[in-house]
């Protein structure tokens, strides 16, 4: 694997893990037991969540927020489209606050940043917490 996809699946593995807890505290402070809870009900609570960060390398983000810059962004997943919107608005933020500092440096902050949401639909977020994909 080349160290390009092992960091990207690192970050992959990192943000599933982060929305299984979500999916633990979820259940946990419903006080129901996990038997009588409906799955599209979790994961619609799951989608309004924040994330602790923006789960791409700050190359891409950079690619993806000069592409906006260019007028050339043709995402077709409206999920994609919210992430970089949010993506912008942060590299805006983060790049005023921090004039001085290298672009390689900004581009960490924004990817860092807490993120609006996870960015992923309800099946994509049913596929990681009920694991309906290999794990390889």
């Amino acid at each position: 694997m080349r160290e390009d996809e092992k960091c990207r699946h690192e970050l992959l593995l990192e943000r599933d893990e982060e929305l299984r807890k979500i999916h633990t505290r979820i259940i946990r402070e419903s006080g129901i037991n996990p038997k009588f809870l409906k799955r599209e009900l979790i994961v619609a609570q799951i989608e309004k969540y924040s994330a602790p960060r923006f789960y791409i390398e700050a190359k891409q983000a950079m690619l993806y927020v000069t592409a906006y810059y260019l007028g050339k962004t043709t995402h077709k997943s409206k999920y994609k489209q919210a992430m970089v919107q949010n993506l912008v608005e942060v590299f805006e933020e983060v790049r005023e606050q921090n004039l001085h500092m290298p672009m390689g440096d900004v581009w960490n902050l924004v990817v860092w940043h807490p993120a609006k949401s996870f960015f992923l639909s309800p099946a994509r977020i049913t596929e990681i917490i009920y694991q309906y994909h290999d794990r390889k």
